[in-house]
């Protein structure tokens, strides 16, 4: 499975800040490549992809707009971390969600059913305010630590949850 990364506003061809490399670095995960080169979001990309994961509103938006289509599988990274976790967390219990469909054996089609499952589940997020989803890029000149902090947890929750579910013996869901 292939993870790859663009965006509304991207320089193509623009390389990875240093404090954006050193924190991919020092992570429990890191990339099997440091090296990232900018490129412009298309509507290939968001085709082609199981889910997509956007910083913001802003960002979730425009990509909304590039690719109508794609709104089930478009999350904010916030957003997307609390609902796998919720999936995961009612897996885990042995409660399936509420009408779900089995889960698979294969790990593409437990990925697809997450992401399904995930946008099922959007209501459950009706108490979290709007800006709470949001990560916003303080990405520039100056420090931006508390940005990178921000994706790299979010992506921790996320990536837990994925990896959860993934797991998860074929007996817990029936």
């Amino acid at each position: 499975m292939d993870v790859g990364s663009a965006g509304i506003d991207a320089v193509p061809g623009s390389l990875w800040c240093s404090q954006s490399r050193e924190m991919a670095a020092s992570s429990t995960r890191p990339p099997a490549s440091l090296v990232h080169a900018a490129q412009q979001l298309t509507t290939e990309h968001l085709s082609a992809a199981l889910i997509v994961l956007a910083l913001d509103r802003t960002h979730r938006s425009a990509a909304a707009r590039l690719l109508p289509s794609c709104r089930s599988r478009l999350f904010t990274l916030k957003q997307a971390a609390l609902l796998a976790d919720l999936v995961a967390q009612q897996l885990g219990s042995g409660d399936a969600p509420l009408g779900s469909p089995p889960l698979p054996k294969d790990p593409q089609d437990r990925l697809q059913w997450l992401v399904e499952e995930m946008d099922a589940a959007r209501g459950a997020l009706a108490g979290v305010s709007e800006e709470e989803l949001d990560i916003i890029d303080e990405h520039g000149p100056q420090d931006h630590a508390k940005t990178l902090i921000a994706v790299r947890d979010a992506a921790e929750v996320f990536s837990t949850a994925v990896l959860a579910v993934a797991q998860m013996q074929q007996s817990d869901k029936g």
